[in-house]
């Protein structure tokens, strides 16, 4: 998506409900309305998977700072890179899915993986 990509959706859960944002369709008034707040609000904890390209159009686009995030893809490489990678950062990003079967044991057929 890079920093010039367009952003569509947010989504944000608790775990009673899940909460969908269409970006476009109501436009960046939306980060002025509520959702700035949530996203740079240190006692929120704001989960993510690969937070690097989300946090970049977030910040350029809308001038919205990320506070208290774990990032699901770095606390993976930082327990795998120990063991699996004898310290070395592995070359590509595992995929939230294949997170999901190996610490979740969700199967694959339930889980949704991009054929390129």
């Amino acid at each position: 998506m890079g920093r010039h990509g367009k952003l569509s959706l947010i989504s944000f859960s608790t775990p009673e409900i899940v909460y969908m944002f269409d970006v476009v369709g109501i436009g960046p008034v939306c980060f002025d309305n509520g959702l700035r707040q949530i996203l740079e609000d240190g006692d929120i904890q704001k989960v993510f998977h690969d937070v690097r390209q989300p946090s970049d159009i977030l910040y350029h686009q809308f001038k919205v700072t990320l506070k208290n995030v774990d990032d699901t893809l770095v606390t993976h490489t930082l327990f795998t890179c120990q063991s699996i990678y004898a310290g070395y950062i592995p070359k590509y990003a595992v995929s939230v899915s294949n997170l999901a079967r190996a610490y979740l044991g969700i199967r694959g057929a339930h889980l949704y993986f991009p054929h390129y």
